[in-house]
């Protein structure tokens, strides 16, 4: 479909919304385990980014 998606919330969120923090604590060395799943997962960032074509 050549749809992209953003992980929205670095930290800080609620506690009810927690879950949706991609680092913990603003500490961009420690993923969250959401974090983990967006960045290093199977259909995570690292495994389908491309560049976006403006930028080729």
């Amino acid at each position: 479909m050549g749809l992209g998606y953003l992980g929205w919330s670095w930290s800080g969120n609620s506690a009810e919304l927690a879950s949706l923090d991609v680092v913990l604590d603003f500490d961009f060395d420690q993923l969250s385990a959401w974090g983990e799943l967006l960045v290093n997962g199977e259909s995570g960032l690292l495994a389908t980014s491309q560049t976006c074509t403006c930028f080729q």
